[in-house]
């Protein structure tokens, strides 16, 4: 059945259970008194007065009664004209009936009692009565309480510029309700209203509240440039879009809760707050350049995009929980803007592209446990000072690429826990320079701090090896390192090597660090062999140096063929007995100590070697 009919039949039936028959009228208090002689009064209650009844405001008319019959022709209830409804609750018709003359006559009727009620009263009570549409000739000038209401023919009301409010809660339309450029001194209450067609009310201005909590829209509402100090549209129900473009509201639009059959449409609406929480959309939520000081969507659902681009806060953001089917777009045009001091992703789940470039985050930001199933772009976006909180991404999930290019540079210690599935893009001159990763080691202070930012570089540097960027990959090891080596929990003895892995080979970056030092340790073991001979025949530099790139190119030489270097230097001083001749001559201690010593320079040796066979797998992505 479709929403309309449904909702239509429903609200019938809940006006039937409340009776507003004759007799029924009898059940509801109304405001003023009846004085014993049935005068009416608005003031204080006098003696022996009595609080008026709905019925009283109606009994002149008694005798002029509908009776209700059944098929018998008893008489079952009895109704005004204004209350007749347009079916019995048997079926059989009643105003559906009439002719287009009898409803004049009713609403010609109605006009002449609203006329002396509104003497007396600033407030007419029409509740429960079946109407064609809103009495054009009294509703300008005095408030309509039209609570329980049917409306059954379109409500386009030709009236002044400005009108007194409506009050309208459980009424029923059932076509079209027009109420566009229409201005209201008073407030609009259509609280839990049924409009079983289109509701227009582009234009509107009120000095008033707008009140359409708990109200059906069965197809489309627009509330298109409609002004007003609040919109309350909480737990509202609609089968197609819902307009609120360049609406202007003082203090709060409030749609927390709603389902929205189709999409939502907000471009360029201002308003101090803006209230979507747990709200249900089966369409796009379309609100580019929105102005809003806080926005309030979380739990949010949409089955299509949410477009937010340009928006502008300084208070409060919170998108916790939401589930958006399509993309998410809160990029900034103008950078020059501020975004929301705080703001919350927390939990979002995001199936589409996700695009914040160009944003100013606030110093408050976290998108701790979101989820993003498709590329998500952080270009050009500006985080404060540089230092968003710690963990900023934690538990976050990037299933695609992030792209990090283009924006300040975001601290390490923000990527605490994340996950990214895909690569990280970032630019590599800003995030790898020292001199600023150095400052981010000075304001993250304790064991806590550290560890963050060693965390984060491991994301990183993981995310890279996924991409397989080798280079990138050991850059962010690099700075892994560095923030390790800082932490006070770090024994000294790996810090000690930290310290020579860096300045030997800059983490294995470097290309002519183990060389550098591969040749400062041949020099220095050179000088250490050659002082072995002093005082033994004469210095042999040449030797010394033979011996010691012996060491280098055939690691641990000086243990093989020992029975030469018994020799007591009888051979020639040739390559072929070096190390005859700078193992001591013989005596036994001297050999070896110097064979140990020259174990230690193979070993020093070699591991400069094999960093730099490492430096150039990483540089030129050797696999």
């Amino acid at each position: 059945m479709p929403i309309s009919e449904d909702r239509r039949s429903a609200w019938w039936k809940e006006w039937f259970e409340k009776d507003y028959s004759w007799e029924g009228l009898a059940d509801y208090w109304t405001f003023g008194y009846v004085g014993p002689d049935g005068t009416h009064n608005d003031g204080a209650e006098r003696q022996n007065d009595r609080k008026r009844l709905l019925q009283d405001l109606w009994r002149e008319i008694e005798p002029d009664l509908i009776d209700e019959r059944d098929a018998d022709g008893r008489v079952l209830r009895r109704w005004t004209r204004a209350h007749l409804p347009a079916s019995f609750a048997s079926g059989a018709p009643a105003k559906l009936a009439w002719s287009l003359d009898e409803w004049r006559a009713m609403e010609e009727e109605l006009a002449r009692f609203v006329a002396r009620w509104r003497s007396a009263f600033d407030k007419v009570d029409l509740r429960g009565c079946v109407l064609r549409t809103l009495p054009a000739s009294v509703f300008p000038e005095v408030r309509l309480d039209c609570r329980n209401c049917a409306f059954v023919d379109h409500v386009r009301p030709r009236l002044p510029t400005v009108a007194c409010g409506v009050e309208a809660p459980d009424a029923l339309f059932e076509r079209e309700l027009n109420l566009t450029d229409m201005r209201f001194e008073g407030e609009l209450h259509f609280e839990n209203a049924v409009f079983c067609s289109s509701a227009w009310f582009h234009g509107v201005r009120m000095t008033g509240r707008a009140r359409f909590a708990q109200a059906t829209f069965c197809t489309e509402a627009s509330f298109r440039a409609f002004k007003a100090e609040v919109l309350y549209l909480g737990n509202t129900i609609t089968g197609g879009n819902l307009y609120l473009d360049e609406a202007k509201v003082d203090d709060l639009v409030d749609l927390s809760s709603a389902t929205i059959g189709g999409g939502l449409w907000a471009a360029g609406l201002t308003s101090r707050n803006f209230d979507l929480t747990a709200a249900r959309l089966s369409g796009d939520v379309w609100a580019p350049a929105m102005r809003c000081e806080r926005l309030w969507a979380g739990r949010l659902t949409a089955d299509g995009r949410v477009n937010l681009a340009g928006t502008l806060g300084g208070g409060n953001l919170d998108l916790s929980g939401a589930r958006i089917a399509g993309a998410l777009d809160l990029s900034q045009a103008d950078e020059a803007e501020p975004w929301f001091e705080k703001s919350s992703l927390e939990g979002l789940d995001c199936s589409g592209e996700a695009d914040f470039r160009d944003r100013i985050f606030g110093v408050s930001t976290t998108f701790r446990s979101a989820r993003f199933r498709g590329p998500v772009n952080f270009g050009g976006a500006v985080w404060p000072d540089g230092q968003p909180g710690r963990g900023v991404f934690r538990d976050c999930i990037f299933e695609k690429i992030v792209d990090f290019r283009g924006t300040t540079s975001v601290p390490f210690a923000a990527f605490d826990g994340i996950s990214a599935k895909g690569e990280i893009r970032i630019n590599r001159s800003e995030y790898l320079e020292y001199d600023s990763f150095r400052d981010q080691l000075r304001s993250h202070h304790g064991e806590d701090g550290l560890e963050c930012l060693e965390n984060g570089c491991r994301a990183l540097k993981l995310s890279a090896s996924a991409g397989q960027n080798r280079l990138t990959e050991q850059s962010f090891y690099r700075l892994e390192l560095l923030a390790r080596r800082v932490r006070p929990s770090t024994a000294p003895v790996e810090r000690l090597a930290s310290i020579i892995y860096q300045y030997t080979s800059d983490f294995g970056l470097s290309l002519t660090r183990p060389l550098a030092a591969l040749a400062i340790i041949w020099l220095a073991f050179s000088m250490v062999y050659n002082a072995t001979a002093w005082g033994r025949n004469t210095q042999h530099w040449a030797s010394s140096l033979d011996f010691a790139g012996q060491q280098v190119f055939k690691p641990f030489s000086a243990w093989s063929d020992p029975s030469d270097c018994r020799r007591l230097g009888s051979l020639p001083v040739t390559s072929a007995d070096t190390a005859c001749k700078l193992l001591g001559g013989g005596e036994p201690a001297v050999e070896l100590a110097t064979r140990l010593l020259s174990s230690l320079q193979s070993i020093v040796s070699t591991s400069m070697l094999f960093l730099f066979a490492l430096a150039i797998k990483r540089r030129f992505q050797i696999t």
